[in-house]
């Protein structure tokens, strides 16, 4: 059993870095980000991914970082974006790290 101070740093290392090079490529559905992100929530609040219980603190407010209250969680949404404005920076940029 984990306890709840290392669950957002097991969030943080493991399960929302395994995304990234999918999410450098491809914009993923809404759907997929929000059952994602259910299973991040889930997992932080009650250590089992598939339990589904309320919590008082929302998602945004958990998605802040450490000096603003909350505990420093990425939105999906928002690294999705930034990983594909980074895609588009590289190639209009003529960076060429493909070949």
């Amino acid at each position: 059993m984990l306890s709840f101070q290392g669950r957002p740093i097991l969030i943080k290392s493991v399960i929302c870095s395994m995304p990234i090079y999918n999410m450098s490529i491809y914009i993923w559905p809404s759907c997929i980000i929000k059952e994602a992100e259910r299973v991040m929530r889930n997992f932080l609040w009650t250590g089992d991914p598939s339990s589904n219980r309320s919590t008082t603190v929302r998602w945004e407010n958990t998605c802040k970082p450490v000096n603003e209250g909350g505990l420093g969680v990425h939105k999906l949404k928002d690294v999705n974006m930034a990983m594909l404005m980074k895609l588009a920076w590289s190639i209009t940029n003529g960076e060429d790290d493909f070949a």
